[in-house]
């Protein structure tokens, strides 16, 4: 059922936060065809933060199957603010706000017309991180890097891979686009990149900030200030 919704009316079917504890947030990966759950092999490494959630580095393996090997993927999960002998209680305002934004990100990487897209990041799996507050995490392909920190090298780029770089962030707007979602965010920390050879392929990331504009109401399109897009402003007002 969940598979179907859209991004709007998502958020409208999980009205109670209190039906939405920890394991219940396994049953609506499942719902939207999430691999999982995974498992952490060892630990993990630091790539990244925002605002809401955190990037790290880490070899996961899938439960269901023991014999099929290992990935290296990026695990992000949300930035609780918990003191260190608090439970993680995902009904409360702050932790369902992030959570949700969880959910919204996953349903747009589900969205078939998006997720067999060459530059829109794959995601692989999920699971719960073994610490004391057993945080829920997303898999996702392993990037090379980020558009900032290209932009921020000593290496030029070369002309080729300027015109492919920019030739894939359209090609994955227009098909968000077609669906009737817009991202939100867009700005370089969240345009990831992997080296093929000699060229780069970019592909978009982060959509917990995206809206259906197809709905009379916007579901959160907050975003980076600076990087909003302007359908959403213009949403806003």
């Amino acid at each position: 059922m969940l598979r179907r919704l859209t991004l709007a009316s998502l958020a409208e079917e999980i009205t109670d936060r209190g039906e939405l504890p920890v394991a219940e947030f396994a049953v609506l990966l499942r719902a939207l065809n999430v691999p999982g759950p995974c498992f952490l092999v060892y630990g993990s490494s630091f790539i990244g933060c925002g605002a809401q959630f955190v990037v790290r580095q880490g070899e996961i393996g899938f439960i269901s199957k023991p014999g099929a090997g290992t990935s290296i993927v990026a695990l992000k999960s949300p930035k609780f603010t918990l003191d260190a002998e608090e439970r993680l209680d995902l009904s409360t305002e702050i932790a369902w706000r992030q959570v949700r934004d969880l959910i919204v990100e996953v349903a747009a990487l589900c969205h078939p017309n998006l997720r067999p897209h060459p530059n829109i990041v794959d995601i692989i799996g999920w699971g719960f991180d073994k610490s004391w507050h057993n945080p829920p995490f997303l898999a996702l392909e392993l990037a090379d890097g980020d558009l900032e920190g290209l932009l921020k090298s000593d290496n030029p780029l070369s002309f080729e891979n300027r015109r492919h770089i920019i030739s894939d962030i359209a090609s994955a707007l227009d098909a968000i686009h077609e669906i009737g979602l817009i991202h939100g965010d867009l700005k370089p920390e969240n345009i990831l990149v992997f080296k093929r050879q000699s060229l780069y392929i970019a592909k978009l990331s982060d959509f917990g900030s995206s809206a259906d504009l197809t709905k009379e109401t916007v579901l959160r399109g907050l975003g980076t200030v600076g990087w909003r897009a302007p359908e959403i402003g213009r949403a806003h007002v």
